[in-house]
């Protein structure tokens, strides 16, 4: 592996063996529960922010939470212009998570699922890009790929989605210690990861398991895609 990769493999091994230890979640307001989708963002992005502040935190490091828009249709981001068509995005440059409502809103409908953890997924999916943002590594594989030839930076693009599908195992790790999810949420994961285009996104027996990875271990150090030789 390259001398960039192996700065990559350093800065995902900064948080190897944290623990967050997090207050109990109200019962009575479960991140999955059925509210308004602008409430319900807030609660998910809220739980992100509790694991990731500890997990860096645990490490030595301070974590800055993204920003997150909410539009509809379209609107203008620091990388371009964000639509519907896109679904949900981060952009590294403006730190923000760029999120249409009406598109969370409407996905169960499209999965043919009945839970709102398909939602969840997508959203955490996108923070997990700013994890990888904060630790160096999108910076360092924006680096790599623009020195190798297509399919090298195609290679790059996949392992950095299946770690982000890694690092929401590590969240789902955290919810479900706390007795936020059960069973059925996680019934909805391939319907989730089976959304996007595997040529970018992995195919989704990969993305599954790279989530389950993280689920079972809730250690973000474990979710090093670009060390393996076949992720």
């Amino acid at each position: 592996m390259c001398s960039v990769c192996l700065r990559v493999i350093a800065a995902v091994l900064l948080f190897t063996g944290c623990s967050p230890a997090h207050k109990a979640a109200d019962p009575e307001v479960p991140v999955t529960s059925a509210v308004p989708m602008d409430e319900f963002v807030k609660r998910v992005v809220g739980s992100t922010e509790d694991v990731w502040a500890q997990l860096f935190k645990s490490s030595g490091a301070h974590y800055l939470p993204p920003k997150v828009v909410l539009f509809t249709r379209s609107t203008r981001a620091s990388c371009g212009i964000v639509s519907t068509a896109t679904g949900p995005f981060y952009c590294p440059s403006d730190e923000r998570v760029y999120l249409d409502p009406t598109f969370l809103s409407e996905l169960p409908q499209r999965l043919g699922v009945h839970g709102n953890f398909a939602q969840a997924y997508l959203v955490v999916h996108e923070i997990s890009h700013h994890v990888q943002h904060l630790s160096g590594t999108m910076q360092q594989l924006d680096s790599a790929a623009s020195q190798g030839a297509e399919r090298q930076r195609n290679q790059f693009r996949v392992r950095s989605e299946l770690q982000a599908d890694c690092y929401t195992g590590v969240w789902a790790f955290y919810q479900q210690k706390q007795n936020r999810l059960d069973p059925s949420d996680l019934e909805e994961v391939p319907a989730a990861v089976g959304l996007s285009d595997p040529s970018t996104y992995g195919a989704a027996a990969q993305r599954l398991r790279w989530f389950n990875h993280g689920l079972a271990t809730g250690d973000p150090g474990q979710c090093d895609t670009f060390q393996v030789s076949r992720p």
